[in-house]
């Protein structure tokens, strides 16, 4: 059973029901071969027929059908159509809508899951961030949380359903998270009371909200999906229709945010803040974002481990009379000159290098 809820404002004495009817059947017509003609009429429930001028009606009713599967949506479709297009219907509207509703519930499914896989990866990105003080990590950010600005209320309110101040905020507030608000006077007084030097209070103010280049990043790709996604979360929320863009692309920026989120979550089992390899750069004078470049001797076997068949697709070692080993993605590198059974190696970057490769570089590295 499919059922539809209507009202229309139908500008004739003419029989209303009759009409309906019609409108109806010429629907029928334009999908399905054969169909019950006399089955038309009881799918029409007047509702109410209410005279509100002279030759205004205001006509509530339902449209009911015991058929189910894509014809029907298409006859509804071209019922809705016809409905619009009729001399003397100047107004229709649809209410209750089983077809809609199934839709909207099945998209809701898929959205509730990324939002919740999202606030999670969101949430590691501030922990990380900030390591403390869990319940206020949008203090850097243009961003309000719909929650009590009393410290300790919110802190109860929060605790006590096991949430974080990103299960207040909206879609539209994601594309912000990356974007720290600007400071004023009183933020500066702050800044300077928790500084002990000049140094410290300069690092304090360039370097707010987050930092990393991964979880920027992150942040950046899941914007531009965000911003499409939270168009068609506000139909469901309010019970809208969806546009024809987005009834046609829906899944596939559902697909989008889902492999940016999986790949967040992968590229962190492997990213390491520090390690054998990144200790043996720091006691040589180096920085932790390679600024600093320092040569290291190793192996040859180190570069077996990145001419695997399954690792080629993520890492390139670019030959030449320097060979270059790149992540694809454009996070780190080594060059290196070839010497006999020893590569030479100059470090091009060192930024969060996950804990593997570490481990690889430092057993094949010659002390």
């Amino acid at each position: 059973m499919v059922t539809v809820s209507y009202q229309i404002l139908f500008t004739d004495k003419k029989d209303v029901k009759k009409e309906l009817v019609y409108l109806l059947k010429n629907a029928f017509e334009g999908n399905y071969d054969e169909f019950e003609e006399g089955a038309l009429e009881s799918s029409i429930l007047i509702k109410y027929n209410k005279q509100i001028d002279e030759y205004k009606f205001l006509v509530g009713f339902d449209l009911d059908s015991e058929e189910i599967g894509t014809e029907i949506n298409s006859v509804i479709t071209d019922f809705n159509e016809n409905l619009q297009e009729h001399d003397n219907i100047s107004l229709a509207i649809k209410f209750y809508d089983e077809s809609l509703f199934s839709l909207l519930s099945t998209i809701y499914e898929k959205i509730f899951g990324i939002e919740m896989r999202l606030r999670e990866a969101i949430t590691l990105i501030f922990l990380d961030t900030y390591k403390s003080d869990y319940y206020n990590l949008l203090e850097d950010l243009n961003i309000n949380a719909k929650l009590d600005k009393n410290p300790e209320q919110k802190r109860q309110l929060l605790t006590g359903r096991l949430e974080n101040e990103f299960f207040h905020i909206s879609f539209s507030d994601y594309i912000k998270l990356s974007n720290p608000r600007d400071l004023k006077h009183d933020d500066l007084f702050s800044i300077a009371g928790a500084s002990n030097n000049f140094d410290e209070f300069k690092n304090n103010i360039l370097n707010r909200g987050v930092t990393n280049p991964n979880y920027i990043a992150f942040i950046d790709e899941v914007k531009q999906i965000m911003d499409r996604l939270e168009k068609i979360r506000n139909c469901v929320a309010h019970n809208r229709t969806l546009s024809s863009e987005d009834m046609n692309n829906y899944e596939k920026y559902f697909e989008q945010i889902e492999k940016e989120i999986e790949l967040f979550f992968e590229n962190l089992e492997e990213e390491d803040f520090g390690g054998h390899f990144t200790d043996i750069w720091k006691e040589g004078g180096g920085d932790e974002v390679g600024n600093n470049l320092r040569s290291f001797s190793f192996k040859k076997n180190v570069l077996n481990f990145y001419n695997e068949e399954n690792n080629t697709k993520k890492f390139s070692i670019e030959e030449g009379i320097m060979s270059y080993l790149r992540d694809k993605e454009g996070i780190w590198g080594l060059k290196f000159s070839d010497n006999k059974d020893i590569l030479s190696a100059i470090l091009v970057d060192l930024k969060q290098i996950p804990r593997t490769h570490q481990e690889l570089w430092n057993k094949y590295l010659i002390k």
